[in-house]
C-alpha cells in the first residue's frame, strides 16, 4: 500500500472546509490548526538526523572513465564491515562500505573442487590447484583493470587474516566455478569484488 500524503489531505480537507463553511471563527480556527501542524511537521524533519555514506566519493561511473584496456576486466573491490540488515533512524557505526587497495590473482577457470579452504571459513581458500594466469592490484580506491586473453577465468582477491595472507572469494557459478568472469575478443567484462566476511545481512 502507498504511504498516505498526510499534508495533501489536510490541504484538500482545509479547500473543502473554506468553500463549504459559512462560520469565519471555525474557519480562521482551522487555517491556524492546518498551519500549526505544517510547521510541527517541518521541525520534526529538521530534527532528523542526516546519515553520511561510509563509501568514497569514487564512484563506480567515475572509474568507468579510467579504463583504458580493450580486452579483459575492470571493476572495484569494496570492503564491507557490520550489521546491514535494515533497520529505522540512523547509525553511522552499524556498518562501512570502502573501496580499498588489495591484490587480486586470476587464475584459469577454477571449480570448488580443485581449492583447498581454511576449516570453518569456506570463502578463504589455502590453496588453488588450477592454472595461475596473473597478479595485479586495486588502488587505494579500490579500482582495477587489467588485460586477458579470450577464455575463462576466476578470479580471487588476497585478504589478510589473523595475521595470515588467503585468497578470497565469495562467488559461484551454477556448475561450482568460482567468481567466474568469461573473456570474450574485444570486449571488457566489469566485475566488482566484494569482500563481505565481516558484513552480516
Amino acid at each position: 500500500m502507498k504511504e498516505i500524503n498526510f499534508k495533501l489531505i489536510l490541504y484538500i480537507f482545509n479547500l473543502i472546509f473554506f468553500i463549504n463553511c459559512g462560520n469565519e471563527n471555525l474557519k480562521s480556527d482551522f487555517a491556524n490548526f492546518f498551519l500549526v501542524k505544517l510547521a510541527i511537521e517541518e521541525f520534526n524533519n529538521t530534527q532528523k538526523p542526516k546519515c553520511n555514506s561510509s563509501q568514497t566519493t569514487n564512484t563506480p561511473q567515475v572509474n568507468l572513465f579510467k579504463v583504458k584496456i580493450k580486452q579483459g576486466i575492470w571493476g572495484e573491490v569494496i570492503f564491507m564491515e557490520g550489521n546491514f540488515m535494515p533497520s529505522t533512524g540512523c547509525n553511522n557505526s552499524r556498518a562501512t562500505i570502502q573501496r580499498v587497495n588489495r591484490k587480486i590473482n586470476a587464475f584459469n577457470y577454477t571449480l570448488g573442487s580443485e581449492v583447498e579452504t581454511l576449516e570453518n571459513n569456506p570463502t578463504f581458500y589455502t590453496k588453488i590447484n588450477s592454472i595461475f594466469v596473473k597478479e595485479f592490484e586495486s588502488n587505494s580506491n579500490g579500482f582495477f583493470e587489467t588485460e586477458l586473453e579470450i577464455g575463462k577465468y576466476s578470479i580471487f582477491v588476497k585478504e589478510e587474516l589473523n595475521g595470515k595472507i588467503y585468497y578470497y572469494a565469495n562467488g559461484f557459478d551454477g556448475t561450482g566455478g568460482i567468481n567466474p568472469v568469461e573473456i570474450k575478443k574485444d570486449n571488457i567484462f566489469k566485475f566488482n569484488i566484494n569482500i563481505n566476511y565481516l558484513a552480516s545481512y
